[in-house]
């Protein structure tokens, strides 16, 4: 929706990484969405280290449910500039509407 017309994908105007709670024996890594695993490297599980002494809790730091779909935006600088559910999609439109310039549509490429 935002960008130049030819580069309307995702992977072209973001850098998509999926953060994934559970347990390293449980986790199946093709199971996750094509759209938000572009490459093996960016999809990371928040789970300890094998003696569960270190790592985890990343969730509970941004008091955010590990059952469910939250997406998370990371701004440039580093600050996170919105926390959602995927159930509010608009909100997230509406977030990159106020600064994201509106793809123009180009006969012939769409």
């Amino acid at each position: 929706k935002y960008g130049y017309p030819t580069e309307g994908t995702a992977q072209s105007m973001f850098s998509i990484i999926t953060i994934m709670s559970g347990d390293k024996e449980d986790v199946e890594f093709t199971r996750v969405p094509t759209l938000f695993r572009p490459h093996w490297s960016n999809v990371l599980l928040d789970d300890t280290d094998v003696t569960r002494k270190l790592g985890g809790g990343a969730y509970k730091r941004f008091g955010i449910d590990p059952g469910t779909v939250t997406l998370v935006i990371i701004r440039p600088d580093g600050y996170v500039g919105m926390i959602a559910p995927a159930s509010a999609l608009e909100d997230v439109d509406s977030y990159f509407a106020a600064f994201m310039i509106p793809r123009k549509v180009v006969l012939g490429t769409e």
